[in-house]
């Protein structure tokens, strides 16, 4: 497949913000984008550019936000190719996503003007200056790529979802015990009014785990049940256990079943929001003023290496019992959690902490050498490391400076407990668990309410926050995660509360009703 047209040339660091400006993202029409591309730096842009014309930057281009809105507009205006020294890495994938061709060439990049003539062959990276017979070699589509960029063309460009296309997706439901079913029930009716309000089909399997399984299965997950899992797109689960199965032998408990649900999906990242709702900042234990800069970072951590699951072992030796607990860590265990962590930061605030122990740990040495690495590959992240004891006060003095923490997964679980108390309510935190690949298993932090259960009384925003997770990270759906939050927060600001967030002077609410009150701001 080809490409030619007419040179559109543009210098260094090329931001989303000037290719599409800020002030016109409240739209999700593509032609409505397209109508203000490059206005900000080139204002006769859109009146010259013909179907087929190719644009010409040089490095970082498309730095800045990781919005989707930058390459649905340059295609949406008729461009053909983009060529550059180099690209921002979310950009770059955005573009192939919705079927943009976008070759590295710096060659071509330095050498073409603007103006001239340019013929593209994708299939063989072969560049051609048609008005000074230059050539220069790009590297080749490879054939997944060239996959995905044909399917992406045959998708109208109509708004942004997953870069403008409907999508259909399979959730497997765990409901869960107790009064987890109740939340369950209201995170599907809002994933149903999501569907139906951007063109998207949710289709849902039930899947038997925990208490519930125990009775109808008497195993805390059957392998048929793990298989349903594994076959859909991702996983939203309420919460397991209760007093009913506190008599079963330890291998029967309703947690096991979770624990090999995480190991039978593959997933080795944790991740744990803390966020504040100004709404319910007079819930947080700490003080006005340090809440009032703000909460909201996240912790990624590592979920199946470390201390819990190294070697442990009790010994006599000279006379007395002696414990040993190894900490062990690879290089790869290390990378894969690492780049989950530079992901999320990049669809954030773009800021990501490495917690350890390295004045002490070889783990922690090893950890930071390899996030150090990493971090060239993420140039628009800021990079810093902090020692645990020195994270686990500034969680406490001065939450606002943290976006994304990384760390292994002993100091993860502490420091995402402590997170998850600095913002009023465990019934408002979310989690997923994600592994090698997009599917993920979303879930409240809390437990199963036993004491509520069957009352309306439970309070299902957490569970709904976590579809919200579910559709941002596993699914790419930011504008259906946003909406979710946005309506979240509109219920909040007008004054509805369960009763685990009550406070004077709002009006008290069941989780029915509350479920209701996000659907109507939807």
């Amino acid at each position: 497949m080809n490409a030619q047209g007419t040179v559109f040339k543009y210098g260094d660091n090329i931001d989303t913000d000037v290719i599409i400006p800020a002030r016109y993202l409240n739209t999700q029409n593509a032609k409505e984008l397209a109508a203000h591309c490059m206005e900000d730096i080139d204002k006769t842009f859109i009146t010259r550019v013909q179907p087929g014309d190719i644009m010409v930057g040089g490095e970082n281009f498309g730095c800045g936000s990781s919005r989707e809105h930058a390459p649905l507009a340059i295609k949406t205006a008729g461009v053909s190719c983009v060529i550059a020294k180099s690209f921002a890495r979310i950009f770059y994938r955005n573009a192939i996503n919705i079927g943009l061709p976008i070759l590295e060439c710096p060659a071509a990049s330095e050498a073409i003007r603007e103006g001239d003539v340019v013929k593209v062959d994708f299939d063989t990276g072969l560049i051609t200056d048609e008005t000074t017979g230059q050539t220069f070699e790009a590297e080749p589509f490879p054939p997944f790529i060239q996959k995905i960029r044909r399917r992406a063309d045959e998708q109208p460009a109509a708004g942004i979802s997953q870069e403008g296309k409907t999508m259909e997706k399979n959730i497997a439901l765990i409901y869960g015990d107790c009064a987890s079913p109740e939340i369950v029930t209201q995170a599907v009716r809002v994933l149903d009014a999501i569907a139906a309000k951007y063109g998207h089909t949710f289709t849902y399997t039930r899947a038997y785990m925990g208490g519930e399984a125990i009775d109808r299965f008497g195993d805390p997950l059957p392998q048929a049940e793990l298989d349903k899992c594994l076959a859909a797109d991702s996983v939203l689960l309420g919460a397991v256990g209760g007093p009913k199965w506190e008599g079963v032998p330890g291998d029967k408990r309703p947690e096991k079943g979770l624990l090999r649900l995480r190991a039978g999906m593959g997933l080795y990242a944790n991740s744990r929001p803390a966020k504040i709702w100004p709404q319910l900042a007079d819930a947080s234990p700490l003080k006005k003023e340090i809440v009032d800069r703000g909460i909201d970072f996240i912790v990624v951590r590592e979920l199946i290496g470390g201390v819990y699951f190294g070697e442990h072992k009790t010994f006599h030796q000279d006379g007395e019992l002696k414990a040993v607990d190894v900490m062990p860590y690879s290089e790869h265990e290390i990378e894969r959690i690492g780049r989950i962590g530079f992901e999320t930061a990049m669809k954030r605030r773009k800021k990501l902490t490495c917690v350890d122990k390295a004045n002490v740990l070889d783990t922690s040495r090893l950890w930071r050498r390899v996030l150090e690495k990493l971090a060239q590959e993420y140039p628009e992240v800021e990079f810093g490391e902090m020692f645990v004891d020195n994270a686990a006060m500034q969680i406490c003095k001065d939450p606002s400076q943290f976006d994304v923490i990384v760390t292994e997964n002993m100091f993860g679980d502490i420091l995402s407990d402590e997170a998850s108390e600095i913002t009023g309510s465990i019934g408002m935190v979310p989690s997923s668990s994600l592994g090698a690949g997009p599917r993920g298993l979303y879930e409240p932090i809390h437990g199963s309410a036993p004491d509520i259960a069957g009352q309306d009384k439970v309070n299902p925003i957490a569970c709904i926050l976590s579809a919200a997770m579910m559709l941002r990270y596993s699914f790419d759906m930011p504008a259906e995660a946003d909406a979710i939050e946005a309506a979240v927060s509109g219920v909040l600001d007008a004054g509805r509360r369960t009763a685990d967030i009550m406070q004077e002077g709002c009006t008290p609410v069941g989780c029915a009703a509350m479920g209701d009150a996000i659907l109507a701001r939807l």
